[in-house]
């Protein structure tokens, strides 16, 4: 079996950091157009040119909160008559509040971001994925959804239910060549710390949770997008409803 995508055509939520940026450059380097979605055109611009073949990017800027948006960046691709091989579901936002200061804005935009846009993504694009002779999905849950820790009771929720709605699809649409699959990092080093806390404070809290895992080092963006590419790839063609962890082994202690 090969892991090579030429030919093919992927859509990666949050392209432009993170992990939807790692993503991004793996599956061009194994040959796929990729279409990445973000909120911000400058850090979606930024992965585009660093990729090893820039041409094979296309950014749309798009805001996963809104529905609106979403069916509207499908019918785009629905007009311009594009395949979809694959789906990642990279995009996601992490809050730590303890449970008596959440407030309903709280859930509604981290239910937004990491659960509703997903299922709505993943509906409008499973025509073009059917249309293409099937395709796979790939969504990025957390082991903090199976795995709950104090302040994160929203995200961890947010996550569970991902988890279950990677079985659900995996089930309902292996009839028509789809296959679904799930992700779990565990603490990967990425921009969003620092929207949680100053640059010293997340180098240091970085440097702490590497000894939490058993492997000892926190993950890299490059670690989850290369099981993401096993997972869309023809490698993993008999793979589906699996939650893989990557997670440096930290859901086994």
């Amino acid at each position: 079996m090969t892991m090579h995508l030429e030919g093919r055509t992927a859509v990666v939520t949050g392209g432009g950091s993170g992990i939807g940026r790692a993503v991004c450059h793996c599956l061009v380097e194994a040959g796929a157009t990729v279409h990445i979605l973000g909120r911000d055109s400058i850090r979606l611009e930024e992965t585009r040119t660093a990729a090893s073949r820039p041409d094979r990017v296309v950014t749309h800027r798009l805001d996963l909160a809104s529905p609106e948006a979403i069916g509207q960046f499908a019918e785009a691709l629905r007009g311009g008559d594009t395949p979809v091989h694959a789906l990642v579901n990279a995009a996601g936002i992490y809050q730590v509040t303890d449970l008596d200061r959440l407030t309903e804005a709280d859930y509604d935009r981290m239910m937004n971001i990491n659960l509703r846009s997903v299922i709505l993504l993943t509906r409008a694009l499973l025509p073009r994925m059917e249309a293409a002779g099937g395709g796979a999905i790939v969504n990025i849950a957390s082991t903090l959804g199976y795995q709950p820790v104090p302040g994160c009771s929203l995200y961890s929720v947010s996550k569970a239910g991902l988890l279950m709605f990677t079985r659900s699809v995996a089930l309902e649409c292996a009839n028509r060549g789809i296959r679904c699959n799930a992700i779990s990092p565990g603490v990967v080093r990425t921009p969003i710390f620092e929207t949680l806390m100053t640059t010293q404070e997340a180098a240091a809290h970085l440097q702490r949770m590497a000894g939490v895992h058993p492997l000892g080092r926190v993950g890299e963006p490059a670690d989850i997008a290369a099981a993401v590419l096993y997972l869309v790839s023809d490698a993993a063609s008999w793979v589906t409803g699996v939650n893989l962890p990557v997670d440096g082994g930290i859901s086994l202690t």
